[in-house]
C-alpha cells in the first residue's frame, strides 16, 4: 500500500491547484481501548508533496477507576493497597514518524477542498520507562497509623513500540481536518509489570498484554 502512495512521486504527478505547503501543526484528540484518553500536538515537515516526517508528544492517561489491593504480613486483617489515582496509567509517548499521503483524491467535489489519505507509520518512546507507586496499608476499613506509605519502582520496563496511522484529511485552504484510526503493540503497563509488592507480582492482577487500537480526531494548520 505504501508503494502504491509513493508512487505518484516517482511518476511525476501533475499539480492539482493547491499550493503546496512544507509545514503542518495538528493537534488531536482520541480514545483507546486501555480505557484512556489521549491528546497529541504534532509537527509535519514535507520532504516533497506526498512524504513528509512527524514529530509527536502523546500524552496518554486512563479514566478507568482501577483499585488494587492484597494480603500485608502483621495481621489477617491488614491490606496494601494502591489508590486509584496511582492505579490509572498515565504517560508520555514521543511518537517519530513518517508521513505518506496521497495525491487529491477529490476529483468531483468542491475543487476548493483538498482530501487526501494518509498513514504515518512510526514509533513510540514511553517515557517514564519504569513507573513509580505509592503504597499504603489498611486494617479493615480503616488506615493503618504510624505505618508510612512506600514506593515501589519497576525496573526493566516496556519503553519502544510501534505504531501506524493512518487517517483521511480535508484541507480548506491553510486548516486542515482529520479523522482516524491507530494500531500499535503499545502497553499500557508496560512500565509497571515487573513490580513486586509483598512478595506479589503485580502483574498477576494487570490486564495481559495486547493490541491497542485508537480512534481520533484532529485540527490543524499548514504552512
Amino acid at each position: 500500500m505504501w508503494i502504491m502512495m509513493l508512487f505518484p512521486v516517482l511518476a511525476g504527478a501533475s499539480e492539482d491547484g493547491f499550493k503546496f505547503k512544507r509545514w503542518e501543526f495538528a493537534l488531536s484528540g482520541g480514545l483507546n481501548n486501555n480505557y484512556a484518553w489521549e491528546v497529541e500536538p504534532s509537527f509535519t515537515y514535507f520532504i516533497c508533496k506526498y512524504v513528509g516526517v512527524t514529530g509527536g508528544v502523546n500524552f496518554t492517561g486512563q479514566f478507568y477507576d482501577e483499585y488494587y489491593s492484597g494480603p500485608a504480613p502483621g495481621g489477617p486483617d491488614l491490606k496494601w493497597f494502591i489508590s486509584s489515582d496511582d492505579s490509572n496509567a498515565k504517560r508520555i509517548l514521543f511518537r517519530p514518524a513518517i508521513r505518506l499521503r496521497t495525491p487529491n483524491i477529490n476529483k468531483w467535489g468542491d475543487r476548493d477542498l483538498c482530501v487526501t489519505f494518509n498513514v504515518e507509520p512510526g514509533m513510540y518512546m514511553a517515557v517514564p520507562v519504569n513507573e513509580h507507586l505509592q503504597i499504603g496499608y489498611r486494617e479493615e476499613d480503616y488506615l493503618v497509623t504510624g505505618i508510612f506509605k512506600e514506593n515501589v519502582t519497576n525496573t526493566n520496563g516496556e519503553w519502544l513500540y510501534w505504531n501506524v496511522k493512518s487517517f483521511m484529511q480535508i484541507e480548506v485552504e491553510s486548516w486542515v481536518f482529520s479523522a482516524g484510526y491507530t494500531i500499535s503493540n503499545y502497553d499500557v503497563y508496560g512500565g509497571r509489570r515487573n513490580m513486586v509488592i509483598e512478595r506479589k507480582p503485580l502483574n498477576d492482577m494487570l490486564w495481559k498484554k495486547k493490541m491497542t487500537h485508537a480512534f481520533f480526531l484532529s485540527v490543524g494548520i499548514q504552512f
